[in-house]
């Protein structure tokens, strides 16, 4: 006799119940499509759909209808033309696909200008009701890390580390480039050294591994200088700097001028490492390269220019962060 919580001779389901099952089921998958359309663009053939989710074509047809009794989507059919989708509602979609919080990592957030990165990417999704979540994290090669073990839907990085990130493996993709001056305002050495005008052989430079636009930066300033390399994280570096351990790092000076106002900032000289740092001052957003819907979800959504409005009212105090 079997005495579990559960009988192997129960009844079985109702045909209806275990049809709905089934056409809930598909309508999840439809919406997770949905996602990676834009309007005017034509659906597979519901042969093709119902070979991919190997259903008849009338769940794929109840799957549909389902969706736009919802509101989630509108739909033309035009005959042997196909299906168009006219309209998405972008947030019913991601509900209805049973994706969850949206969740990206960013940087630490030590100065003004990331707070107002983190403070306009939340306005962005509040604005379509699509639930956001930021995270926190040192290194670019430790955020790219957490992506690709799925534990970020999104992450932020430099020009110069969304570059060799997507340079180095196919498995990600940049969603949206943000500008110039969004991820930082510019690069220099920074030292405590009142007399320092440049780097010299034999100075100790801060290098922290896990940042790949700081190592490339530090690597292009000292070619042809015998340095020490000493290895440190970035958010060390002005604790060492004042200690006297390390003679100078190159990092962005944003830090810097709002809160240390004993460090100096010495200009970048060699010509390659400035041109590096030029172009390092944008922030790009970065995906896995197999989720198309959250590529069309940046693309659609975030306006770039209000993005950099809102950030720039808070790295002018014009704005509360918020995040």
């Amino acid at each position: 006799m079997n005495t579990s919580g559960s009988s192997n001779n129960s009844p079985p389901k109702p045909l209806v119940v275990r049809f709905m099952r089934k056409q809930g089921a598909v309508a999840v998958e439809l919406a997770r499509l949905l996602l990676t359309l834009e309007p005017g663009d034509r659906l597979p053939p519901i042969a093709d759909l119902a070979r991919r989710f190997d259903v008849g074509y009338g769940t794929i047809h109840e799957a549909l209808k389902s969706l736009e009794s919802m509101g989630a989507i509108q739909l033309k059919r035009r005959g042997h033309l196909g299906t168009i989708l006219v309209h998405a509602d972008d947030a019913k979609l991601w509900q209805l696909s049973g994706r969850s919080t949206i969740m990206g990592l960013m940087p630490l957030p030590y100065s003004r200008r990331y707070e107002g990165l983190a403070t306009a990417l939340y306005e962005c999704f509040d604005a379509i009701g699509l639930p956001l979540s930021l995270g926190y994290m040192r290194g670019s090669s430790q955020r790219v890390r957490a992506l690709r073990d799925g534990n970020a839907s999104f992450i932020v990085t430099s020009a110069l580390a969304a570059e060799a990130i997507t340079a180095d493996r196919d498995d990600t993709r940049v969603a949206l480039w943000l500008g110039p001056h969004t991820y930082s305002s510019q690069y220099a050495i920074l030292t405590t050294d009142p007399q320092m005008t440049e780097l010299q052989n034999g100075m100790r430079i801060g290098i922290d591994p896990a940042s790949i636009d700081q190592v490339k930066l530090t690597e292009a300033e000292c070619e042809g200088l015998d340095v020490e390399y000493v290895r440190v994280r970035y958010t060390g570096f002005i604790e060492l700097l004042r200690q006297r351990v390390i003679d100078a790092a190159i990092w962005n000076t944003d830090e810097a001028v709002d809160r240390y106002p004993d460090v100096r900032i010495v200009p970048l000289r060699n010509e390659y490492a400035r041109k590096l740092a030029l172009a390092n001052t944008e922030a790009a957003i970065l995906v896995p390269s197999d989720r198309s819907d959250l590529v069309r979800l940046f693309s659609r959504h975030v306006n770039v220019e209000q993005l950099r409005m809102i950030q720039q009212e808070v790295v002018e105090r014009r704005r509360l962060p918020s995040y």
